[in-house]
């Protein structure tokens, strides 16, 4: 009989465990804490570390999902092994749409992006969330408004009566930052954009010193 080496029975334990992450799946259904618990991705990379992922009934966790950037807090309530669905108690989410505090959500795993236990870092997690979807929204919001409707704002019936609001000075500021803004964005999508690049250099520089006159102001 040959004798085993430390070495030897550190490789045995390794590749036990290469084995056992071999083997789970998603699905699979185990007690943690004793807890009725759903693995929900056997390899993730967040909330501290790496490895099997886990929904486990009654604890309170943070998540987004593919199409809900911002963070969410809720208690997990229940898994569904025969539907990979989880069933999640919003406690601290939005004020409207589909992810409401005080509401439940039922989840598929495969719409789960990121998911693990709350912890002290969570309130600012969620803060640093919230500004950065707020920043993603209005990005998003001012990227729907077309040239052509920034255009038609300018040439509208109602301008006079804008301008009255607002003020002739105001007025006259928004029309001529509003003017060069079309210009070089029509420029900067033009085919030839490298024959306009002098052009648009100096669309750019009056549209700067125009803002700083008006800040001046």
């Amino acid at each position: 009989m040959y004798a085993h080496t430390r070495g030897d029975i550190d490789m045995q334990i390794v590749e036990l465990i290469l084995s056992k992450a071999q083997t789970l799946k998603v699905g699979e259904v185990s007690l943690i804490d004793g807890k009725k618990s759903m693995c929900i991705n056997v390899d993730g990379y967040f909330g501290g570390g790496q490895g099997p992922v886990w929904a486990t009934e009654g604890t309170k966790i943070v998540f987004t999902t593919l199409n809900h950037c911002s963070l969410v807090e809720g208690i997990c309530t229940k898994v569904y092994p025969d539907c990979l669905n989880v069933t999640i108690e919003l406690t601290k989410a939005n004020t409207w749409g589909k992810y409401v505090t005080g509401t439940k959500v039922r989840l598929h795993i495969s719409s789960i992006h990121r998911y693990h236990l709350a912890t002290s870092d969570t309130e600012l997690l969620l803060e640093s969330s919230r500004k950065h979807a707020a920043e993603v929204f209005n990005k998003k919001a001012f990227q729907n408004i077309s040239l052509k409707e920034i255009h038609e704002a300018i040439e509208s019936e109602h301008h006079l009566k804008v301008r009255d609001r607002i003020g002739k000075v105001n007025y006259q500021y928004l029309q001529d930052v509003i003017g060069l803004y079309l210009r070089i964005s029509k420029k900067v999508g033009a085919k030839d954009v490298g024959g306009n690049r002098s052009q648009i250099d100096q669309l750019i520089s009056r549209l700067h010193d125009r803002i700083k006159e008006f800040k001046a102001d």
